[in-house]
């Protein structure tokens, strides 16, 4: 039987200190390829054409919200003070791996 936990609960707590990692993790990273794939440089260097206008709209869009939904995860489960700090860290990282990873695809 399954029975429902209020939300302060060891349960919740350590669930959302378990998988918080891995979802702002990827968001951060797919936020930043999000906002570099709406720069006309990426664009052209990936693509060899650069995006119409409305996609590169869509992207900026999308990676904006990828970011603050990772600053609301951090928020939420490290209390808000905390989490914001947190994201300001694992933005730093995000950013560092999303540059390794087009440099390496450019080279």
């Amino acid at each position: 039987m399954i029975t429902a936990m209020p939300m302060g609960s060891s349960r919740s707590a350590a669930c959302c200190r378990s998988l918080h990692q891995p979802i702002t993790s990827a968001s951060r990273i797919l936020g930043f390829g999000c906002l570099s794939a709406a720069m006309t440089r990426h664009q052209k260097d990936w693509l060899g054409r650069t995006l119409p206008a409305q996609a590169k709209r869509w992207l900026r869009g999308g990676g904006g919200v990828l970011l603050v939904v990772a600053l609301a995860i951090n928020m939420a489960c490290l209390g808000a003070a905390y989490g914001a700090i947190a994201w300001l860290g694992h933005l730093t990282i995000g950013a560092v791996v999303a540059v390794a990873g087009f440099k390496w695809k450019t080279v």
